[in-house]
């Protein structure tokens, strides 16, 4: 009998943009862990099944027919479930902006965690109406499982953030934890602001990186000095 030679994605840094998409789509599936891993396992190998007969199954790849028993087929299933059982530690750039997102203002960056934020707990697909500009791209219809991919990219590009400023997100959480980001956006405007309200512009039209470094640094600030105090009481 001929080999038959299958390929895959053995992590989620080998998925492309499409292949994310793809898995996205059926994430949101009511579908039991052994019928993902069935689709994943013949997606991403490329073989289709062709009929299945109590616990055989009979599948085509390249041409080539071939069958599995039940435990085999189960067996190839449970190396995709990778896919079922851990986050993405890597998602491609759905917007194509620069992955460190360097080139978003403060309130571009705050806008977008907002909408992403309200996303998450609504499922709403009208905040990307918001969310598409603010990351240089035209509005237009986005599907549940797109959606699903900005959002899990927003959340590495959240934990790039977390890692370069862990004082500003063991604080708020990246500005919108206690449901108030109006409220949250006045406190940073306060920490930075000098009590210039005036400067609050210029604060929001800085870079993101500019913004949160200084407010970094200013919590890390309060927080020696609140120590210092509590060593001379």
């Amino acid at each position: 009998m001929e080999a038959i030679e299958l390929k895959a994605p053995v992590s989620w840094a080998e998925l492309s943009l499409d292949d994310f998409r793809f898995v996205a789509k059926f994430m949101l599936e009511n579908l039991s862990r052994e019928e993902f891993l069935v689709i994943m396992f013949c997606h991403f190998t490329g073989v289709k099944i062709v009929t299945s007969d109590g616990g055989m199954y009979k599948f085509v790849h390249d041409g080539k027919i071939f069958s599995l028993l039940k435990h085999e087929l189960a067996d190839f299933c449970d190396r995709f479930s990778w896919l079922y059982e851990t986050a993405p530690d890597v998602v491609p750039n759905p917007p194509k902006v620069d992955a460190m997102i360097r080139d978003m203002s403060f309130i571009e960056y705050y806008k977008t965690d907002v909408q992403m934020r309200l996303y998450e707990t609504d499922r709403n697909l009208a905040h990307f109406d918001t969310i598409l500009p603010l990351l240089n791209e035209e509005v237009r219809s986005v599907d549940a499982a797109e959606a699903l991919v900005y959002s899990m990219w927003w959340h590495t590009v959240e934990a790039m953030l977390m890692q370069r400023y862990p004082n500003v997100f063991r604080q708020s959480d990246g500005g919108s934890e206690d449901g108030d980001p109006f409220g949250t956006l006045q406190n940073i405007h306060l920490m930075l602001n000098d009590n210039r309200p005036q400067d609050n512009a210029q604060i929001d039209n800085a870079n993101v990186h500019d913004v949160l470094s200084a407010l970094n640094n200013k919590i890390e600030e309060i927080r020696f000095k609140n120590e210092q105090i509590e060593k001379m009481k």
